[in-house]
C-alpha cells in the first residue's frame, strides 16, 4: 500500500518549538493515491524533501495513537483527508 501523500511547500510548516516538540502548522491536507485501495486505512507517512525523492521523516498514521492522525481514515482514491495531529517530539 503507498502511503498517504502530503505536500507542504512553505518553510513554516512546524510550529515553533514548545517544552521538546514542534505541532504542525497552519491546515495538512492529503489526498488518496490511487494504487492504495479505495476506502483503504492508511498506516504510515513519510514526508519528502523538497526534490520530492528524499524521505526525511516516516512514522505511524492512523487515527487513535498514532504520530500523524487524519480526521477519518478509511481513505478513497482521490479523497482530501484533513490531518487532524503532528508533533515532533525531542528525543531523549
Amino acid at each position: 500500500m503507498k502511503p498517504p501523500r502530503c505536500r507542504a511547500t512553505r518553510s513554516d510548516w512546524l510550529a515553533a518549538a514548545a517544552s521538546g516538540s514542534k505541532a504542525k502548522a497552519g491546515t495538512w491536507t492529503l489526498t488518496g493515491q490511487a494504487g492504495a485501495g479505495a476506502g483503504t486505512a492508511g498506516t504510515f507517512f513519510r514526508i519528502y524533501r523538497s526534490n520530492g525523492t528524499t524521505s526525511a521523516i516516516q512514522g505511524t498514521f492512523g487515527v487513535g495513537t498514532f504520530d500523524m492522525q487524519p480526521d477519518n481514515n478509511s481513505i478513497a482514491v482521490g479523497q482530501t483527508v484533513t490531518v487532524s495531529t503532528f508533533t515532533l517530539t525531542r528525543g531523549n
